[in-house]
């Protein structure tokens, strides 16, 4: 799978840019702060998943401009996928149509987000692991629909469930229990079956995910890396199957009852569940050092990228979002030896401590066997693409 050119229209800073990428391998974007090369990957994500990394709000995404009498912008992408030639179109804002495949019009967004395949990494990553639990279970969420997105369908179902249970338990007062036991007892049925086969599909992804983040951290850092699912509930060592979760799921929820009368909330199931991180045998969020946080936070994106690459029949893109800056040489270096042969689009400022062609950061790179003397030599096959105030220089 590649993308060999992407339009933006109205998109960010971008009035009306066109990218192409000449390289099936690395395409490195650069500029000053502020140019708008963070957003040539938000596109393409975009296009892949329907979705922005960088806000849930569409408005946030189209340029501001007085020639247009209605907030829109449009992406565009052409891309290949298992030797066939495909055209990706999404609208935004007040737009018709929002969808396009191969120039005909869709009515859904499934219809095209998913034909496309990527891995982001941003800064905002370190949140993976300095951030609460729920951001790593929505990261484990996020991966089991792109592995098998008919499991789009389990977690949609599972966040009706446990809201409409909420909701049925906030209809009694405080310390109260007067509610109607009969729609909750439907409730909670409903609750363990879909909380006991998401609890299954995490686990199992969990322990799929595991040996590709074991082996990211060691190559960026040499250190010893783990990862855990931690059911609530339920022990550590439990037989990752539905019928055995439902059962530990039904006690619990007896055991709680009275709690969660009381706090009118649903106290039990996967929502509380927690992906531990671990590094030398030590708690990531409380042990680990910003740098490390962020070796780790990179280690779980290139062990989604690994998944994805075994679980499906196209090699994912890989978006790297100004990551060189936040490592030290030595990651550097380490990172650039172990990017995959996948195409990879990365981003880089214009720091003079890591732009200069006699930097260490490009003796990184030479010693990484990627490139010659300078950034401006690299070897046969790698691109380069430069952005200055939204626009590209060629």
């Amino acid at each position: 799978m590649r993308i060999n050119q992407v339009r933006m229209l109205n998109f960010r800073n971008h009035a009306d840019s066109v990218i192409d990428f000449s390289s099936p391998g690395l395409t490195v974007i650069t500029g000053p702060n502020g140019a708008g090369k963070t957003s040539v990957l938000e596109a393409v994500h975009v296009l892949a998943t329907g979705r922005s990394f960088r806000t849930t709000r569409e408005t946030a995404m189209i340029r501001e401009s007085s020639a247009t009498s209605l907030p829109r912008a449009f992406l565009d992408c052409w891309a290949e996928r298992s030797g066939r030639k495909i055209r990706i179109g999404m609208g935004l804002g007040e737009v018709s149509p929002k969808f396009l495949l191969n120039g005909a019009k869709r009515t859904h967004a499934r219809e095209i987000t998913g034909l496309l395949r990527c891995v982001i990494f941003s800064p905002d990553d370190l949140d993976l692991i300095k951030g609460g639990p729920s951001l790593r279970r929505d990261y484990l969420d996020t991966i089991l629909v792109a592995v098998v997105p008919r499991l789009s369908a389990l977690v949609q179902e599972w966040e009706r469930v446990l809201k409409q249970r909420n909701a049925l338990l906030r209809t009694a007062p405080a310390g109260a229990r007067r509610v109607n036991l009969s729609a909750l007892a439907t409730w909670t049925d409903l609750l363990v079956e879909k909380g006991a086969l998401l609890t299954a599909e995490r686990m199992n992804l969990c322990e799929k995910l595991r040996p590709f983040f074991v082996e990211a951290v060691d190559a960026l850092s040499g250190q010893s890396a783990d990862l855990h699912y931690n059911p609530s509930w339920a022990p550590l060592d439990v037989d990752p199957q539905a019928d055995i979760l439902r059962g530990f799921l039904v006690k619990a929820l007896e055991r709680e009852q009275r709690a969660e009368f009381d706090r009118r909330l649903t106290l039990v199931g996967p929502h509380r569940d927690a992906l531990d991180v671990s590094l030398q045998g030590r708690d990531a969020r409380s042990c680990a050092s910003q740098g490390e946080q962020r070796t780790l936070a990179l280690g779980l994106r290139l062990g989604n990228l690994g998944l994805l690459e075994q679980a499906c029949d196209e090699d994912p893109i890989l978006l790297l979002d100004d990551v060189f800056s936040e490592l030290d040489t030595s990651r550097r270096a380490r990172l650039l030896s172990f990017l995959p042969k996948t195409q990879t689009l990365v981003t880089m400022t214009d720091d003079p401590n890591i732009a200069a062609p006699s930097s260490e950061f490009f003796t990184a790179f030479a010693d990484a066997g990627l490139c010659k003397e300078n950034v401006n030599d690299f070897k046969k096959g790698w691109g380069t693409v430069r952005i200055e105030g939204g626009k590209v220089i060629l």
